[in-house]
């Protein structure tokens, strides 16, 4: 179990600034709720890439695949070739991110490749799904909390960008990280706890809602 003051490493597969930022925010959050519990400090690194010693957790984005030039088959061949690479190298719990399912119109992308964008974001998250079901690694369901929310509510797309995104993306992520990702390495009934102050689902749209209450709307 983890000892007081532990440092958590997490791995990040991707470079992508907003997408950066939501695992920022994850992390600080898995971090108070863990010290406000322990009443000790907490502390999570995150790594670009592959980490020097094997990671607490790893956090795999699909979100480049969406506009890369390789079919889905090839990519589920690739991914299970990956994640079992991750689990042989004993890793600890890995998680792949879903993708919000909304791609904005925009005079710059015409619609018959706004709506292909979209069913390549729709199979890349089934993807997720069966790569999950057949390698046993965790999904972090941003599409599922997202939708549930609204993007205009959210401020954001596919792309994650706005702040409102990157809180609300952090709360999605610590929820994961809670519920499942870090049973190895923090004592259960912290786990618990911390969960408990979370309140699930009514926690995540209490939140929610302050945050958007609070935040200016996008004009323009």
């Amino acid at each position: 179990m983890t000892p007081p003051g532990h440092e958590l490493t997490i791995s990040l597969n991707t470079q992508d600034p907003a997408e950066i930022q939501l695992m920022m925010e994850g992390a600080r959050q898995v971090c108070d709720l863990l010290g406000q519990v322990r009443r000790q400090p907490f502390r999570i690194v995150l790594v670009q890439g592959p980490a020097r010693q094997a990671p607490a957790v790893s956090i795999l984005s699909l979100l480049g695949l969406v506009t890369a030039p390789i079919g889905m088959a090839e990519l589920a061949t690739l991914w299970l070739r990956q994640l079992a690479a991750l689990q042989q190298a004993g890793t600890g719990p890995v998680f792949l991110c879903t993708i919000f399912r909304h791609v904005p119109r925009s005079a710059a992308l015409p619609e018959a490749e706004r709506w292909a964008r979209q069913e390549r974001i729709r199979r890349l998250n089934l993807l997720a799904a069966e790569l999950s079901q057949a390698t046993g690694v965790g999904v972090i369901d941003l599409d599922r909390a997202f939708a549930h929310i609204g993007g205009g509510l959210l401020q954001t797309d596919f792309r994650l960008g706005g702040g409102i995104a990157a809180r609300v993306g952090g709360d999605v992520i610590a929820g994961a990280l809670l519920a499942e990702g870090l049973d190895d390495v923090v004592p259960v009934e912290v786990l618990q706890q911390a969960q408990e102050w979370r309140g699930g689902l009514p926690g995540l749209l209490r939140r929610t809602d302050a945050l958007v209450t609070e935040a200016p709307r996008a004009t323009g």
